[in-house]
């Protein structure tokens, strides 16, 4: 038994210990035939071996539409706070920056602004990547 890969026979108690393992180096646990094998997010099995795949157009598409989705959560994220942020500027209107008049308002609704740009990027990007 190599350190990533449990051949049968295996007890119970040996696969529960392999899989323990393989967690806590984030690994993923997948089952062929007889065979168990604690692969890493880049790593996939062919012909009974694990092959580093970070290289491949599939990999990399992949790991650029996690980023992306990333991206757009917290984006949303950022948006609910500064929703909250614009209506507090709007019960109590105050001047952020008194040489150009702007407003706390106007500040955040800036940021908004810039926001919903980016994430409609983001989203034009994503529906390339799908």
């Amino acid at each position: 038994m190599t350190e990533n890969i449990l051949n049968q026979p295996f007890t119970s108690q040996q696969y529960a210990e392999f899989a323990i393992r393989a967690n806590k180096n984030g690994q993923r646990i997948e089952i062929i035939e007889d065979t168990v094998y604690a692969l890493y997010d880049c790593e996939s099995v062919n012909n009974n071996e694990i092959i580093d795949i970070s290289g491949t157009e599939n990999y990399i598409n992949k790991k650029r539409f996690e980023a992306i989705k990333n991206r757009v959560i917290e984006i949303n994220s950022e948006l609910i706070e500064l929703d909250g942020k614009r209506i507090r500027a709007m019960c109590e209107p105050e001047i952020k920056n008194e040489e150009t008049g702007e407003t706390w308002l106007d500040y955040y609704n800036n940021q908004v602004n810039q926001l919903r740009i980016e994430l409609q990027e983001l989203e034009k990007e994503n529906i390339d990547v799908e």
